[in-house]
């Protein structure tokens, strides 16, 4: 691409800068276009106040600005391939938002298709796990085409996410996967007797319901500490009741407006001798995961953010960086969860406030 020469430009030496310049102008080709005529320089770092390391370019392209103003900033200079502080340039980011028209606008600008950026993963190692973009990648000098192990691998990763997109609601929701248990092993290590806890109808829940034995005296207490409780991660009000299902390779409890399955104390006492993946939706910010064998918390982190150095590629199967429209967001957490655990469900119902049993911890 031609590119031209910056002496020759009107303007440079009053560059205007990019002051000002708020994220829905980056996505806009006025503004940007307006202040490269002016004599912006395309190259200068620090176009985002906070971020000194990016350039007009990674502005531009994280904000999601349409192929033609990745094109003019090239074409009035812009390096093509600048690296952030945390080594990615703007093609990561295009290819990060699953953006077709971008990445080709960058790539037929000289962007290196294959650089590796972050973990030693490269923008064409990300697109070839979108259908989208993998053909742009796949012909360019240097492609590494995975195989068959790591497509089968994110295949099932894809397969998790899909059907974690149907959950309608996850704020403030505790949700734990275990492994390798039935429901009424699960319900005996929350204290309870299988017995009392039937199979209930869709929408049904036990707390409500006039006459249930359950609900003794001690429910009033309950009614009392549900201030404390919801100063604590909050129950909404259902005391120490979680939903429980039986699904492929184990259970899954849910707790629709409480932390406690994605809790270390309950991840302890049910993961005796299997796997347990507990996850907390924090309203407050966050979502929050501890992975539990054999009694014990191995591994405590904050996930469903795009990856930073070091974090487990499985951050990158199951999506993480994916960021704009389409991005899985929370369903990626819930797929990881699943996938750390070991267990496999195929459909959402579960964690949709209709679990087969609604249990009361002991």
């Amino acid at each position: 691409m031609a590119r031209s020469d910056d002496s020759t430009r009107p303007g440079r030496d009053t560059d205007p800068g990019w002051a000002g310049m708020t994220h829905d102008d980056w996505r806009a080709a006025e503004p940007v276009l307006a202040r490269l005529a002016a004599g912006a320089d395309p190259r200068r770092p620090g176009a985002v106040p906070g971020e000194p390391d990016w350039t007009p370019l990674h502005a531009a392209t994280r904000a999601g600005a349409p192929a033609g103003v990745l094109v003019a900033l090239l074409r009035y200079g812009a390096e093509p391939d600048p690296a952030d502080a945390e080594g990615c340039t703007p093609l990561w980011y295009a290819v990060c938002r699953n953006d077709e028209e971008g990445a080709a606008a960058l790539l037929d600008g000289g962007a290196d298709g294959w650089r590796p950026c972050l973990d030693g993963w490269s923008p064409g190692h990300l697109a070839m796990t979108l259908p989208a973009l993998a053909p742009l990648f796949a012909r360019l000098p240097g492609a590494v085409l995975p195989g068959a192990a790591e497509r089968a691998a994110q295949a099932e990763a894809d397969r998790l996410i899909d059907v974690m997109r149907a959950v309608e609601y996850t704020e403030g929701c505790g949700v734990a996967f275990v492994a390798g248990v039935t429901e009424d092993e699960l319900i005996r290590r929350l204290g309870a007797d299988p017995a009392g806890f039937p199979v209930l109808g869709p929408g049904s829940y036990p707390w409500d319901e006039p006459g249930d034995d359950d609900l003794d005296e001690d429910d009033e207490d309950d009614e009392d500490d549900a201030d404390d409780e919801e100063e604590e991660g909050g129950n909404g009000g259902v005391g120490n009741w979680v939903g429980v299902s039986g699904v492929e390779g184990g259970c899954v409890v849910v707790q629709p407006a409480g932390f406690t399955p994605g809790s270390e104390d309950f991840l302890v006492r049910v993961s005796s001798g299997t796997t347990a993946y507990g996850v907390y939706f924090n309203p407050k910010g966050g979502t929050f995961g501890s992975l539990a064998r054999d009694g014990e918390v191995v591994r405590r982190e904050e996930i469903g953010l795009s990856p930073f150095a070091g974090d487990p590629p499985e951050f990158y199967r199951f999506r993480f960086w994916r960021t704009g429209a389409g991005a899985p967001y929370d369903a990626a957490s819930l797929a990881y969860a699943c996938a750390a655990a070991g267990v496999r469900p195929t459909d959402a119902e579960p964690l949709n406030r209709r679990p087969r049993r609604w249990v009361r911890m002991r």
